[in-house]
């Protein structure tokens, strides 16, 4: 067992995220990706805290009809 186990490098990350890792490099210097931990020159990011930072990606789509059915609403309202 290694320290490391519960970390992922920079090209496991891309690989898993299917993405190039200049991605991840420039995710990092906009602050825009994943936390991650330096050892050295070295990037490493821990399995856990992807997960976290996958969940808060997370986006509700929006209501494709809301104002279609508010607007159906307020004239049947009116018909009444």
């Amino acid at each position: 067992m290694s320290i490391l186990d519960d970390y992922l490098s920079e090209a496991q990350l891309a690989k898993e995220l299917n993405r190039n890792p200049a991605t991840l490099v420039r995710w990092r210097k906009k602050q825009i990706g994943p936390p991650f931990t330096m050892l050295g020159k070295s990037v490493f990011y821990s399995r856990e805290s992807v997960l976290l930072w996958l969940k808060k990606q997370e986006v509700s789509p929006p209501e494709k009809h809301a104002g279609r059915v508010t607007g159906l609403t307020q004239r049947l309202a009116r018909v009444r």
